[in-house]
């Protein structure tokens, strides 16, 4: 393209001495060189030495560093522009932030490049935005702003516009509301408008988009970040559930809510840096900054024993349905003779195999239900049916059966020892189980799985819990009393009293000849929903206290390595550290208030609207207005949305409005933590329950610790386990 005629074979090549605009790596490739030419630069300060590192960077995403007399300054680095802002006694003659910029200007000079545009004193103009000193405040460049608000009220009085001039003024907007990024959330329709309008042309600008750029151009003015805003010494937490919301708080000192606000979610990437120093090699060049990880996508494998073939609504299919929506890949294993020779349970070999796989830790979850066909007491009914194969008396088979008969309770028993071995297998695994069978009828003659010594010793060496209820109320046309049994939490979801006047009988033959009890065999679709999501809930709680743990031994490990080394590790990447123990004392909290819903809508918007309450009820306080409050929610969905000030689903656009209209005119800014669930002491009062968490809302795997030692644990925990 260059029309050059270059020999390949000659080893010639072409070379740029500058970085292209456009290219994708350009920008990034400025930075880092600047980055490089910045870091390491060091003045003597008072009685000791600042030197710019990691540990004094403002980075976007990561703790900002802490100003402080031992270092007193911190630096930034943006493409082609660079800044330093710091602190300075006023009876102090020299003025580290200025050393530290000469000594910047000299080492970028060192390398040929220019430096032009210098702001120093106690106001500057830095990437856009206006610093002061006097007050301590950051705002837009008010010429600039003053633009936009000019150009919004130009644009009004078109009666045609073209696509890109909105998307100017949008980029415009966001970059100076971001001090206030609550202010965000008035965009909305626009963002569609300027996607749908690229390379149309010009046309009518819609009334909601104008309305849009109207709200933004009347509050821009308004927009500045105070950056000496005293805190509010009360840290709040807050939750909901489907039975109603509610909200405790605790007074902490200052350190204690400016270590927490440290890691506050903005929005992004988090990053964080190890140690207080940087040291750069000898030749004073630094590591390339690891590119952010992709998130990992999580897959589960759910084994169903005894499934039966395939079909619409089915466990497998709520399985794969519910796990999509919750961006899980679920890999349902089929086990059944129907799927070969392999699956036939009635085969130790097969049994050992599977046995082995299981113990492996190779399922996440798993539920069987044993063939129920010589166990039914619809043989007991009458003469017209099959006749009884076993008792309650003799279970495991009749004295004086046939041939045939025999090898069916045989092959029957085998596989629910199988099933049983299967569930204390998945037990020491440390994953979900459930099986189910019809329920005991509770009188003799009738036999039941229920009351043989060889299920409840599973059940007693497994913790597992026994659940009864009627088929009918999931989906079956008569009432079949069942009974579930596992270590799924979410199975007593499945205990609800039967509402119906009539069902049909299940006794006899159909009119095509076939017992009415094969209809009964096959669960319903809303039985297969209902259990798909327990174990899915349950599978959840497995993944979430699984990437807590590798959190913890990452972070652990990075710490350890950066202690052995002395240095800090430029550009590692941590987990966030976890909301500190202190705030587990459950006896520094206390309840403000607790409420039940109106009206059902889903969790998502229930977290949401607690979080704003909970806001909404600072405002009313006048003390609280021009103050930084620490807020603690468990719910990811909130902390993402009020952090990053805008969602593109409008019902949680218009929350993220109504929040930014109480940050915007109380002077309000809230910092979002996460906080887990088992560590919410508001859960329990969301759901009616005492202060802390609520029963069933801490993880078996955390309530139940090694060797019954619960000393380790937070207060929480042991209130919970009693």
């Amino acid at each position: 393209r260059l029309g050059l005629d270059i020999d390949v074979g000659s080893g010639a090549f072409v070379s740029l001495g500058v970085l292209v605009m456009g290219w994708s790596w350009s920008v990034w490739i400025a930075n880092h060189v600047l980055e490089t030419m910045a870091s390491g630069t060091s003045v003597s300060s008072g009685t000791s030495a600042v030197r710019l590192g990691e540990s004094t960077q403002i980075v976007d995403g990561a703790p900002l560093p802490q100003l402080r007399p031992s270092r007193p300054v911190a630096h930034y680095v943006y493409v082609d522009d660079y800044g330093v802002i710091g602190l300075k006694r006023r009876t102090e003659e020299g003025s580290a932030v200025r050393d530290i910029t000469s000594g910047i200007k000299k080492r970028v000079k060192a390398y040929g490049f220019g430096v032009h545009k210098e702001y120093f004193g106690g106001e500057a103009m830095q990437l856009g935005m206006e610093l002061t000193a006097d007050p301590p405040m950051c705002r837009p460049n008010q010429e600039k702003m003053w633009e936009l608000v000019q150009s919004v009220k130009a644009l009004a009085l078109r009666s045609e516009i073209h696509s890109e001039v909105v998307e100017s003024l949008l980029g415009g907007f966001t970059w100076i509301f971001l001090p206030v990024r609550p202010s965000l959330s008035i965009f909305g329709d626009i963002y569609s408008y300027v996607r749908h309008g690229r390379g149309q042309g010009s046309g009518p600008l819609p009334k909601s988009v104008l309305r849009e750029l109207m709200i933004a151009a009347a509050i821009a003015p308004f927009i500045e970040s105070k950056l000496d805003l005293p805190w509010s010494p009360v840290a709040f937490m807050m939750d909901a559930s489907e039975e109603g919301g509610a909200i405790v708080q605790t007074t902490a000192t200052v350190d204690e809510l400016r270590a927490e606000s440290r890691h506050a979610q903005r929005g992004g990437w988090m990053k964080n840096f190890v140690g207080n120093e940087f040291d750069d090699d000898e030749t004073g060049e630094t590591d390339l900054t690891d590119l952010p990880r992709a998130p990992r996508r999580r897959f589960a494998v759910f084994l169903h024993l005894f499934s039966g073939h395939r079909r619409s609504g089915d466990l497998e299919d709520w399985l794969s349905i519910l796990a999509a929506q919750r961006g899980i890949i679920m890999i349902v294993v089929c086990a059944d003779l129907g799927y070969g020779k392999h699956w036939d349970l009635t085969k130790k070999r097969n049994v050992d195999a599977l046995l082995t796989r299981v113990s492996s830790g190779e399922f996440h979850a798993k539920h069987g239900g044993p063939p129920c066909g010589t166990w039914s007491a619809a043989r007991y009914a009458n003469g017209d049916g099959p006749p009884p194969l076993r008792s309650r008396e003799l279970p495991w088979g009749l004295q004086g059966l046939g041939a045939t008969n025999q090898k069916k309770v045989n092959e029957s028993t085998q596989l629910l020892e199988a099933d049983m071995a299967v569930n204390e297998a998945m037990h020491r695994a440390r994953g979900f189980f459930s099986s189910e069978h019809p329920a005991d009828p509770g009188k003799d003659p009738l036999p039941s799985i229920w009351n043989t010594e060889l299920v409840q010793a599973m059940e007693k060496n497994t913790g597992s819990r026994r659940y009864t209820f009627p088929q009918c109320m999931h989906g079956s046309e008569s009432k079949k009393m069942t009974t579930l049994t596992g270590n799924v939490p979410g199975l007593a979801d499945f205990v609800v009293e039967c509402n119906h006047t009539w069902h049909p009988s299940l006794i006899g033959k159909d009119q095509k000849g076939l017992f009415r009890t094969r209809r009964a065999q096959a669960y319903p679709s809303a039985f297969c929903r209902l259990l798909a999501q327990s174990h899915l809930d349950a599978i959840l709680t497995h993944f979430a206290l699984e990437e807590m743990e590798e959190a913890d031994l990452e972070q652990e490990k990075v710490l350890k390595q950066a202690a052995a080394d002395n240095k800090i590790l430029p550009g590692q990447k941590v987990p966030i550290p976890a909301v500190s123990e202190a705030f587990d004392n459950l006896e520094r909290w206390r309840e403000i208030t607790r409420w039940k819903w109106r009206r059902e809508e889903h969790i998502n918007l229930l977290e949401l609207r607690t979080a704003y309450t909970t806001v909404q009820r600072i405002s009313r306080d006048r003390g609280s207005w021009d103050h930084r409050h620490l807020m603690m929610v468990d719910s990811q969905v909130t902390l993402g949305a009020y952090s990053k000030g805008r969602s593109s689903r409008r019902q949680i656009l218009y929350l993220c409005r109504r929040m930014a209209a109480l940050i915007l005119g109380f002077g309000l800014r809230c910092y979002w933590r996460w906080v887990p669930t088992h560590r919410n002491h508001a859960d329990g009062p969301s759901r009616g329950q005492h202060l802390g968490v609520a029963g069933g809302s801490v993880p078996e795997r955390v309530r139940v610790p090694l060797d019954d030692d619960a000393a380790g644990l937070p207060e929480s925990f042991r209130a919970v386990m009693g």
